[in-house]
């Protein structure tokens, strides 16, 4: 990896306060990793059902979304009385006016549906592809994990003369079609090499596209608005899970790799039909000179909500 990918990685953990953060997230992650795979396959082992793994994938998400209506005690500064108070109808109001919030926001949601019903399949099919129970399937998503390291350390660093934009509607598409091999052939090999290119491709998409809405969303609506962009697009994960769960038995593992393949990639193309969003972040990637508005990492907050 050239050396000029990895200077920004350098300046940032110099921070004690990011590298803090950066553990605990990292162990947070391999924790939630090691759960996935467990509770999968588990459940897939006492019934061999798709349609149990997609329950279980939407009982997940059902349980994550009664989370945010779990209202804490927290200490708050007194109002002032030129602040403005901002609330839900605030951030969707932004989001319906917004072409670029409204795009991103709509491609990623119908990725999810596809990633919700890979949920499914995948530990059906690494099962015929071949013998190792939960081994193989743990390894398949480590193989996706590696990608998607890579991919985000990639990002992370490039410097190229496509917007923002443009590259996050490339990279969709591009994230769909890393999922063809699997219905050109059914070796490790190639489950291996389609979920690296998957992770690797999809994984710049949220650190791209998060670029872009912190420099649309102001700071007092950024709370609100990141709180109703989450819930919309990971809510649509647990609805494909169980959805392909029905179909899967009906369909076959082929017809939901194909789904799957359409879902992720196709608002690739369509999204690039969006021009705000063809044009969004079109200076940031033709120079290393940062933007006189960032906020240096390890500075105070510029008051996110």
């Amino acid at each position: 990896m050239p050396v000029a990918l990895l200077g920004p990685y350098r300046d940032i953990f110099r921070y004690r306060s990011f590298r803090v953060f950066w553990l605990g997230f990292t162990f947070s992650v391999l924790g939630d990793a090691m759960t996935q795979v467990a509770l999968i396959w588990m459940v897939y082992q006492s019934t061999h059902s798709a349609r149990a793994v997609g329950l279980l994938l939407l009982a997940s998400g059902a349980f994550a979304f009664a989370l945010t209506h779990v209202h804490l005690g927290v200490a708050h500064d007194a109002p002032s009385t030129t602040t403005r108070a901002y609330r839900v109808g605030h951030a969707l109001a932004l989001l319906r006016h917004n072409p670029i919030l409204l795009s991103t926001t709509l491609m990623f949601m119908t990725f999810n549906l596809g990633e919700g019903a890979l949920s499914v399949w995948l530990p059906l099919f690494s099962a015929q592809v071949a013998p190792g129970g939960a081994e193989v399937y743990g390894a398949l998503l480590g193989v996706l994990a590696v990608g998607e390291t890579v991919g985000s350390v990639i990002a992370g660093g490039l410097v190229v003369r496509l917007s923002t934009g443009v590259l996050i509607c490339l990279a969709q598409g591009l994230s769909g079609l890393a999922l063809v091999p699997l219905l050109l052939g059914r070796t490790l090999l190639w489950v291996a090499v389609s979920l690296a290119l998957l992770g690797a491709f999809s994984a710049p998409l949220t650190i791209w596209a998060q670029t872009l809405r912190m420099r649309i969303i102001p700071p007092q609506l950024r709370g609100r608005t990141f709180a109703l962009l989450r819930t919309l697009m990971q809510g649509t994960a647990p609805l494909a899970g169980a959805a392909a769960g029905v179909l899967l038995p009906v369909v076959g593992i082929p017809a939901m790799i194909a789904l799957s393949a359409l879902l992720i990639g196709l608002p690739g193309p369509l999204g690039y039909q969006v021009r705000g969003l063809r044009q969004a972040g079109a200076a940031d990637n033709r120079t290393l000179e940062p933007d006189a508005q960032d906020t240096p990492v390890g500075s105070a907050p510029a008051g996110d909500g």
